[in-house]
This record gives C-alpha cells, structure tokens and sequence, in this order.
C-alpha cells in the first residue's frame, strides 16, 4: 500500500514583480483588454493545443464556445490562417468542425428534379443449402 504526504504550506517567493494585494485592480485583471480581439488567433491555438498536443479539454471547451458563438468568428480569416499552419490534423480538425457547423443550419431544402422512373431488375431468388 502506498501513502502519500501533501505539503499544505505555501511559501510565497519574495519577487520584485509580485503584485501586493493592494496592487490587484478592483476587476482581478492586471492587463487592458483589446477594443477588438482577434479570436481567430485564439481558436486557431486552442485547435493546435487539442489536436497536436492531444489535450480533449480544450477541444472540448473550443467545440462547445463555437456552437454558441460561431457567427462572430470570421471564417475566412480562419481557415487562410489555419491553411498556413500546415498541420494536417488541426486542418481536419476545422474541416470537421465546419461539417457539423454546416448541417447545423437551418435552410430551405433545395427542390428535387423529377427523375425518370428507374430500371429495376430482379435477381433471382438465392438458395442457401443447410
């Protein structure tokens, strides 16, 4: 049997960058945020960290934040960036995730063309000697 000792003390390394409490902005985030954000970028890394580095989490979590919000990403820009990868998993990757996206939608069924009836040939029915 095997035991395991966790050590619950925390030591705080003495860092001239480290933030005092005081320092902490009211909304927990050191840095500005961008006006415009450039998701694609940030999909496109989120798709190479799951595919290429076999992490289903952020698979996960990417396939999931795109069914909600894939109409505010901008596809073009997408797909040119991801093309100049050439990571071949993270193209199939985007290729299945724009499969599913598409038969997501909702469109108007194209109209069928009336066909000529079809030949049809019977085959003659087939003993199975028991």
């Amino acid at each position: 049997m095997y035991t395991f000792r966790v050590n619950t003390q925390v030591r705080l390394a003495a860092a001239p960058d480290l933030m005092l409490p005081a320092e902490i902005p009211e909304n927990g985030v050191a840095a500005t945020a961008a006006s415009e954000p450039n998701i694609e970028d940030t999909l496109l890394a989120a798709s190479i960290e799951g595919m290429e580095h076999d992490d289903l989490r952020v698979l996960t979590a990417l396939t999931t934040w795109l069914s909600v919000h894939h109409q505010r990403v901008n596809a073009d820009r997408l797909i040119r960036i991801a093309s100049t990868r050439g990571q071949r998993r993270v193209l199939a990757c985007w290729a299945a995730i724009a499969h599913l996206l598409n038969a997501d939608r909702v469109a108007e069924p194209a109209p069928v063309p009336a066909a000529a009836p079809a030949e049809v040939s019977v085959a003659a029915p087939v003993t199975v000697p028991t």
